[in-house]
């Protein structure tokens, strides 16, 4: 009856009986009434002290019914009561995090590596799988042309010349993605690199990522005429992760080796 009572007090609502045919309110009410309606049902026996039990009947019946105050369904509606508390201390506990700055919204799940494939400048890709592309690894394209093919393609007109300490070699806000522009720095390396690029051959230093990440872009590009190393994959993975925890929660990365590069020489005219 304690139990009973406390669900009433939160609120639940309590099947009627299927003996007696007792609210929950009528059966707190008058319990010793509702006891005996149930004794003389043959669910409940009284014992020499006054205490009362189930008969054989009534516990079969409790196992195939619902009385008014079984424990399954006092749990149920207790265990209702309480997730909606903690759902509701739950709800004020997060947003007060987001007020103070302790958790950062996702920006629409935005992967940190986006293909090519993916980005709008460069859709007509997608016409070109990579098992339909027969060419020579690695390409003998310079990287000055490669640098021409991807200015003429994003409908970039500047052209700057190269020197040492750059951060990208290409830098531009016309590369579209989701119908939106953005800023777009790209890191090139031409057919002066043999064998696989690694990061020991990322400039001069080794230090040509993390330059181009030093770039206010959106998104970064790493371009090369052959195989890029997994590494140099992760470290831009990093690079990325680190940059949405402290200044750019949009910023991604994409990678362009040899093989997207042949496809975008083929679908933007480049034969």
């Amino acid at each position: 009856m304690k139990d009973a009572n406390r669900t009433s007090s939160t609120g639940s609502e309590i099947s009627t009986g299927d003996v007696t045919q007792a609210t929950p309110d009528e059966a707190l009410a008058d319990p010793d009434y509702y006891f005996k309606e149930l004794e003389k049902a043959r669910l409940l026996k009284g014992g020499k002290h006054g205490d009362l039990s189930a008969t054989p009947q009534g516990t079969a019946y409790l196992r195939s019914r619902i009385l008014p105050f079984p424990l399954g369904q006092l749990l149920f509606y207790t265990c209702l009561a309480a997730r909606e508390e903690v759902r509701e201390v739950a709800r004020a506990a997060f947003l007060e995090s987001i007020n103070q700055g302790k958790i950062q919204p996702a920006s629409d799940h935005l992967p940190l590596f986006i293909a090519i494939d993916d980005i709008d400048s460069f859709a007509a890709v997608s016409f070109y799988p990579a098992s339909s592309i027969g060419v020579k690894m690695p390409l003998e394209n310079s990287e000055a042309e490669t640098k021409e093919i991807l200015q003429r393609i994003i409908g970039d007109p500047f052209i700057r010349t190269d020197w040492g300490g750059e951060q990208n070699d290409i830098f531009s806000s016309r590369v579209i993605r989701n119908g939106k522009r953005l800023l777009a720095a790209f890191f090139l390396k031409g057919p002066s690199v043999r064998g696989r690029l690694t990061l020991a051959k990322c400039g001069k230093n080794g230090d040509q990522i993390q330059r181009l990440f030093q770039s206010p872009a959106d998104m970064f590009v790493v371009q090369f005429n052959g195989e890029i190393d997994e590494r140099v994959i992760e470290e831009c993975r990093q690079k990325v992760r680190h940059l949405r925890q402290t200044q750019n929660k949009n910023a991604f990365f994409t990678v362009i080796d040899g093989v997207d590069t042949a496809r975008l020489m083929i679908a933007y005219g480049r034969k």
